[in-house]
Parts: structure tokens; sequence; C-alpha cells
């Protein structure tokens, strides 16, 4: 009787370690994993808040956010102490993700069964004009000496919409077309190219469209590249004609 008590004393007090070892650890919990930023002009910055709880009972650590653009500015407390409640905020840049866009991005913690917490905002935007197909142009690799040309189309409702296009930038050119004035809209294409002879490397620059708009003055439009060298041509010779072929 003695040993089974003592058998039964060491399985109570080898359950209650691991019970103690498995409450003894942080555990993050975000209720709002997904959320829709309040609605600002394109080209500021939406704002994109959430709360991280850590239920268990050691510290959490936010070791880091990640998302797969550059163009997200986090900030967030990287030590929850237990039962505590800590937050993350994400500004998103308005020219790279337009409206009704869904940005995701990952919080990493020190919790062994959650150590990823994918996060979302969806981006709201007041829009006054339109760009269609997109707010922006990246034309990825373009071989130099080639250069590279798109249009984008702008629209709006607004009846004092009077279009103006200004880039200072080296090697980026952008003009208007014509004016086209529907019921209810106005739209005109926005012609832009990129120079043959742009240095190799990346390039990035704004085009600017004064809009003539009170609300929204003017629009940033960023325009990306990256030029490569242009491929060596071979150079073939003329063959030497042998003796023995120049006698017949």
């Amino acid at each position: 009787m003695l040993c089974r008590a003592v058998l039964v004393f060491l399985m109570s007090s080898s359950t209650m370690r691991a019970c103690f070892a498995e409450v003894s650890k942080p555990i993050a919990v975000v209720k709002n994993s997904s959320v829709i930023t309040a609605a600002v002009k394109l080209g500021e910055q939406a704002r994109a808040a959430y709360e991280v709880q850590n239920v268990g009972n050691e510290g959490l650590a936010i070791l880091s956010v990640q998302s797969p653009c550059s163009c997200i500015v986090v900030h967030f407390d990287s030590f929850i102490p237990p039962k505590r409640t800590g937050s993350v905020e994400v500004m998103i840049d308005t020219r790279v993700f337009g409206e009704g866009e869904v940005v995701p991005f990952y919080v990493k913690t020190n919790d062994s069964k959650s150590p990823s917490l994918r996060l979302t905002a969806t981006v709201k935007t007041m829009r006054y004009v339109e760009i269609r197909p997109n707010s922006f142009v990246t034309f990825g690799d373009i071989q130099r000496g080639k250069g590279a040309a798109t249009s984008l189309q702008l629209s709006s409702s607004r009846p004092d919409f009077q279009p103006t296009v200004d880039t200072s930038a080296p090697y980026l050119s952008a003009r208007l077309g014509e004016v086209r004035a529907a019921i209810g809209m106005t739209s005109v294409q926005l012609f832009v190219s990129i120079a043959s002879d742009a240095p190799k490397g990346i390039f990035n620059a704004d085009v600017v469209v004064l809009t003539g708009l009170q609300e929204e003055p003017e629009i940033h439009i960023p325009i990306g590249a990256f030029l490569t060298s242009a491929p060596q041509k071979s150079r073939v010779g003329t063959p030497t004609r042998r003796n023995s072929d120049a006698n017949h």
C-alpha cells in the first residue's frame, strides 16, 4: 500500500508539474485580426490598429511585424505582461495600396503554439479622381536602350476636374491626352514613358497630376522600373578564303 501511495503521489506531482508548465506560457490572442481603415484622401496614410492580448502566465514578446511591402510602417509593443493587452499599429501608404485592397502582414511572437499571427487591413480612401487600371506603374525589367511606355485613365465626376501634369524627374515623360466629357463624368488618358537612355539600375519617380479640385488638389503616381544592360552584339567576321578556294 505504501508503494502504491508513493506512486500515486509521484504521478500526481508529475501531472501538476505538467499542467503548471502548460499554463506558464505566453498565449497571444487577437480579437480584431481583420480591420477596415478609416477613409483617408488618396496619398495619405491609412491607419490600422490591433489589440494583442496575452492570456498566458508568462510575458509575451512580439519579435517582429512583417509585410510583403516596404511601404508599410509598423509600431508595436515589443513586450506584453501576462493578462495584459498590447497594441500593433500599421500605417499604410495609399499611393501603393488603393481603395478596397487587402494588405496582409504577420506578427511573430514567442507563443510556441501560435508563433505567427496573420492580420489584414482593408484600405478605404476618399477618391475624387479614379485611376485605372492602377494608381501606380511598375514596368518591371527594362532593357536599357529600349525604354518603356504605358497609359492610365483618370476619371472624375466633379465638373471642376481640370487636370494638368507635371514631372521634373529626369528620363521620365508624362502627358495628357484629349479630355472627354460624358454625362456626369470627365475622363482623360495619361501617357507615361521612360527614356531609352535612362541609366542602369532601379528607377523610381513620381508623376504629379494637378487636378484643379480643392479636396484633392494633386495626385502623386509612383513609377517604378529596373533597367538592365543591353545585350552585347556578337561580331561576325568575314571568313578568309583559302588559297585552294581562290584557285577554282
